[in-house]
């Protein structure tokens, strides 16, 4: 950026829905606020906590609720405007359903020059009657109120525009997509060689050279707690040794939870952990039956942590992996393939091994943080440099 356009200090605001969503937008308002944009950030943040990846940028808290409330979303297009016409950004770019929705239509209220609705998923696609007619014309909405729109993987832009949502010269992906890219040096297996993880059960399984398959994430029905549930049940009913690790939240109850306890071994939740980097190297297998993604991030968190991943060729998910050689891909629709497939890498370990170090690779070369935040910061600056 020229130091001409520095002194404007022109304003760029981000947005999400939570203060959880945060990590979404990696370090890219941090790079931009480096090159001299004047960078704000929006979420329901109530305890107005400032990440580190975000330094050099403004975080202002926005009370939003992610169900629908006719009330409380009309309040937060309310205190959306207020904020625009406040800071008068010249680009906003803005993700997560709620955020989206309310911050976009503020933004096209106030007609700011430059309107990027960041597309990191499709909640329509798991969905049917009232609620998908819903959900489609929200999507027509912000679409329409957008200049641009950014997906994070090829197919949820194929998806999209197939749904004739938007037309295909108003939606791009940048590089081979991500929101943020992955830190390939943090997630790198040799740093955390020599941590030890502070439970019996996994130390057990790991001095014993037991395989450990694991999910991360948020545990729902959408993410494919179904296959998962199917894959423990024929691992247990074969008597493959293995040691089963959740770690994420629990979004289905623990009546739902419970049909993963099969076999003489009990699965391993760990709930949410501060960092997570230390314990994909443990895993043998990373496991994502999901039902929809935009662009799964655990997927190339394990990557770059050389563990494979075998998910389903569901939008978003089948971009994460390449079949065969960074892991593997399974028909969503079934949940007792996916647990074959999975029982099959188990008892090919060399494949498994060989399939990590692809994996770790392909991280480096395609998702390494610093390329994709490049991406994004470009991207920005050459809105920019177009209309001034």
């Amino acid at each position: 950026m020229t130091s001409k356009k520095a002194d404007k200090n022109p304003s760029i605001l981000f947005g999400v829905t939570s203060f959880q969503s945060l990590k979404l937008l990696g370090r890219i308002p941090s790079r931009l606020a480096e090159m001299g944009f004047d960078v704000h950030v929006v979420a329901d943040n109530k305890s107005n906590q400032v990440p580190e990846s975000l330094a050099g940028c403004r975080l202002h808290h926005l009370r939003m609720v992610r169900t629908p409330s006719p009330l409380e979303d009309a309040l937060s297009l309310l205190r959306w405007i207020i904020l625009i016409a406040k800071i008068k950004p010249a680009l906003v770019s803005i993700g997560t359903p709620k955020a989206a929705l309310l911050g976009i239509v503020a933004s096209w209220f106030l007609r700011v020059p430059i309107r990027v609705y960041m597309l990191r998923g499709l909640r329509l696609e798991t969905t049917s009657g009232a609620l998908l007619k819903v959900l489609y014309l929200l999507e027509v909405a912000i679409a329409k109120c957008s200049t641009e729109i950014i997906a994070v993987s090829d197919s949820l832009r194929q998806a999209y525009c197939l749904l004739g949502v938007a037309p295909w010269s108003k939606v791009a992906v940048l590089g081979h997509g991500s929101s943020h890219g992955v830190d390939t040096e943090h997630f790198n297996p040799k740093r955390w060689k020599n941590w030890v993880p502070d439970h019996p059960q996994l130390l057990e399984a790991l001095s014993l050279g037991r395989p450990i398959i694991g999910f991360v994430g948020r545990l729902s029905i959408d993410k494919g707690l179904q296959s998962l549930v199917t894959t423990r049940a024929m691992l247990c009913q074969r008597k493959i040794d293995h040691e089963f690790v959740v770690i994420g939240t629990n979004e289905v109850g623990h009546s739902v939870t419970d049909q993963l306890y099969v076999g003489d071994r009990p699965p391993i939740f760990l709930g949410e952990v501060n960092d997570i980097a230390p314990y994909y190297p443990m895993l043998n297998l990373l496991l994502l039956p999901s039902r929809r993604e935009g662009f799964p991030n655990v997927v190339i968190e394990a990557a770059a942590s050389g563990v494979p991943s075998i998910t389903t060729n569901v939008t978003g998910a089948r971009d994460s992996v390449v079949d065969g050689v960074t892991g593997l891909i399974s028909e969503a629709s079934d949940d007792l393939a996916f647990a074959e497939v999975v029982l099959a890498a188990l008892q090919n370990p060399a494949a498994t091994i060989r399939m990590g170090r692809d994996a770790r690779r392909r991280a480096i070369q395609l998702f390494d943080e610093s390329t994709v935040t490049k991406f994004h910061a470009d991207f920005y600056q050459q809105r920019f440099d177009r209309t001034s």
